[in-house]
Order: structure tokens, then sequence, then C-alpha cells
């Protein structure tokens, strides 16, 4: 995963990459979530709810989005973006 990340940050931003990675998940999971409400879907609480949020938005979406900063800080302390490759020519 870290290693095609490398590649997509050298031409996208850690927000779209997360962005797009976690749609891609969600609709991986959909058929097996039509499976899953054939049976009758649930009524969560008000807790269960926030903790969805939670879970999906602020420890999967977060996390990733500051994994791939690392990721992209990394290669650009490395020399290993377009836009290090840009900064070089402009400094010439």
């Amino acid at each position: 995963f870290s290693v095609l990340g490398k590649g997509v940050m050298q031409r996208h931003s850690p927000l779209v990459v997360s962005g797009i990675t976690c749609l891609g998940g969600a609709l991986s999971l959909a058929p097996l979530a039509a499976v899953e409400s054939a049976a009758g879907l649930p009524e969560p609480s008000l807790v269960g709810l926030t903790v969805v949020v939670y879970l999906g938005a602020l420890v999967t979406f977060a996390g990733m989005v500051a994994w791939f900063w690392a990721l992209l800080t990394s290669l650009r302390l490395h020399g290993e973006t377009k836009h290090s490759d840009t900064a070089k020519q402009n400094e010439k």
C-alpha cells in the first residue's frame, strides 16, 4: 500500500489520496452491506452513530491523511517529487 502510495503522492495531495482511498474502500464494502441489510436494518443509538463517525472520519480518514502527509514529506526531503524537480529548475 505504501509502495503504491509513494508513486501516487508524487502527483496528488495527501487529502485527495486519502479521500479516494476511503471512498474506494466504502464502495468495495457496499455489496456486503447490501447482503447484510437484507436481514433488516439496525436502529443504532446516538452513541452508536457517534462511534461510527469517529472511527470513519477521525481515525481512518485523519490517520490516512497523516500517513500520506508524512510519506510526502519524506519524498520531498529526499528530492523524489515532481515539486522538488520544479524547485531545482527554478534555482538555476
